[in-house]
């Protein structure tokens, strides 16, 4: 980061990118499937928490929304929620 900043201090611009970090393509929310996939639990499972709030989650419609951050909460990290199939 400190390299980035003395870079556009001198006007100059980076050959390679900075951040090299998958997550930044990560989707904001899961549906209860895809964390359900990622967890190897069922859907119902991740629903019925959804509903008795073990896990932070909005109904959109009739549909369970999961946060990013709650999924990284449930799966660990974020190299891992990434590697066990998280969209990168």
């Amino acid at each position: 980061m400190y390299g980035l900043l003395l870079l556009l201090q001198h006007g100059l611009r980076p050959v390679r990118p900075v951040c090299h970090d998958a997550a930044m393509n990560a989707p904001a929310f899961y549906t209860p499937e895809e964390l359900a996939r990622l967890l190897r639990v069922s859907e119902e499972t991740i629903r019925r928490k959804c509903r008795t709030k073990e896990i932070e989650a909005r109904k959109l419609g009739r549909i369970w929304r999961i946060p990013r951050a709650e999924a990284l909460k449930l799966v660990g990290d974020v190299l891992t929620l990434e590697q066990i199939g998280g969209r990168a």
